[in-house]
C-alpha cells in the first residue's frame, strides 16, 4: 500500500513539474528490479556461504562429471561458479544454492574430515542428518559387484549403470532406488550361485516363490517352438498384440533369467491352447502342465512381457 501511495504522489509531482519523469522511471526500475530479485529467492548468509566453500579447499579428487539427459553435473565447476558469484558482487548466492553446496560438502566427507559436525554447527542440522546426505550404504557396492557378472538386459544394464554412477559420486540411493535395485537382483536370483546366502548378506528380503524352480517354462517354450504359422499382429487402441514377438521375448528372458513370471507363464498357456492344432502330442503336454484341454477360442494375453 505504501509503495502504491508513494508512486501516486510522485506521479502528481511529475504533472506539476516538480520531478523529472525520466528520473522517476529510472528510480522505479532500479527499485523494482531489486524487489523482484529479492522476491524470486532470498539471498543466503554470505559468511555461511564462504565457510562452506572453504571446506572444498581440502578436496583433491573430484567426482567425474555426470550427464543426465541434456544436463551435465560437474561438482568442481559448480563450486568454482558459486565462488565467482560470491566474490563478484553481483547476483547474491541464494539459500537454495547454499543448501546445494552443503549437501555436496557432505558427499565429500571422506576428503573433508569432520565436515558433518561443522555443518551442524553452522545451523544445517537437518541437512547433515538427512538420509540423502549420508554416505552410500556399504552393501550397495557389493550388489553392483554381483550384478556386474550377469548378462542383464539392455534396459536393466542401463538402469544399474546409472545407479552405480550415482553411488560412485558419493550419493546414497533413495529407498525407492534401493528397492528397484533389489528387484533386479531378485529377478536374476536363479542365475546367482547360493542366492539365499547372498541375499541375507546383502539385506535383501526374498519370498519363497521367488526362488522356486520354474518347471513349466521349458515345457511351454518347447511346445510354442513348434508353431510355424502365427496370427497377424492386432492393434487395440495404442497397443499391439503380437503372439510371435511375445514368445520370442519371453524365450530370450528365460535364457537370461532361468525363470519367467506367473503372468508370463499364464499367457503362454493361453497361446498353447490357441495354437494347439500345430503342437505335437498336445494332450500329453497339457497333462504334464496340469492343464485341461480348453477350446481353441481361449483368448491369449501375449502382451504380458
Amino acid at each position: 500500500v505504501g509503495f502504491t501511495a508513494g508512486m501516486e504522489q510522485q506521479l502528481d509531482e511529475v504533472e506539476t513539474g516538480a520531478v523529472d519523469w525520466r528520473r522517476l522511471m529510472a528510480d522505479f526500475h532500479e527499485k523494482f528490479s531489486a524487489w523482484m530479485e529479492n522476491a524470486r529467492e532470498p539471498a543466503a548468509d554470505r559468511a555461511k556461504v564462504a565457510a562452506v566453500l572453504q571446506e572444498f579447499t581440502q578436496v583433491k579428487e573430484w567426482a567425474p562429471s555426470l550427464k543426465r539427459g541434456r544436463r551435465i553435473y560437474d561438482d568442481a565447476r559448480f563450486i568454482e561458479s558459486i565462488t565467482e558469484q560470491l566474490n563478484g558482487g553481483g547476483r547474491p548466492v541464494t539459500e537454495r544454492q547454499l543448501d546445494t553446496i552443503v549437501k555436496m560438502a557432505l558427499r565429500y566427507h571422506e576428503q573433508i574430515p569432520g565436515v558433518r559436525e561443522r555443518m551442524m554447527q553452522l545451523g544445517f542440522k537437518e541437512l547433515a542428518t538427512a538420509a540423502e546426505t549420508l554416505p552410500p550404504r556399504p552393501e550397495t557396492s557389493a550388489k553392483f559387484d554381483v550384478l556386474r557378472s550377469l548378462d542383464l538386459s539392455d534396459e536393466q544394464r542401463r538402469f544399474v549403470s546409472s545407479l552405480e554412477q550415482q553411488v560412485n559420486t558419493g550419493r546414497r540411493l533413495s529407498e525407492a532406488q534401493l528397492n528397484a535395485l533389489n528387484r533386479v537382483l531378485i529377478a536374476n536370483a536363479r542365475r546367482i550361485p547360493d542366492f539365499e546366502a547372498v541375499s541375507q548378506r546383502l539385506g535383501i528380503s526374498v519370498t519363497a516363490d521367488a526362488l522356486a524352480p520354474d518347471h513349466e517354462s521349458p515345457l511351454l517354450l518347447a511346445a510354442l517352438g513348434e508353431i510355424t504359422e502365427w496370427r497377424e499382429p492386432t492393434k487395440r487402441g495404442k497397443r499391439i498384440f503380437d503372439d510371435q514377438a511375445f514368445v520370442n521375448s519371453v524365450a530370450e528372458q528365460y535364457g537370461r533369467k532361468g525363470a519367467l513370471s506367473e503372468r508370463q507363464r499364464a499367457a503362454m498357456k493361453k497361446l498353447v491352447l490357441r495354437y494347439r492344432a500345430q503342437i505335437s502330442n498336445v494332450e500329453q503336454r497339457l497333462a504334464a502342465l496340469g492343464m485341461k484341454g480348453a477350446g481353441e477360442g481361449e483368448p491369449a494375453a501375449s502382451d504380458e512381457t
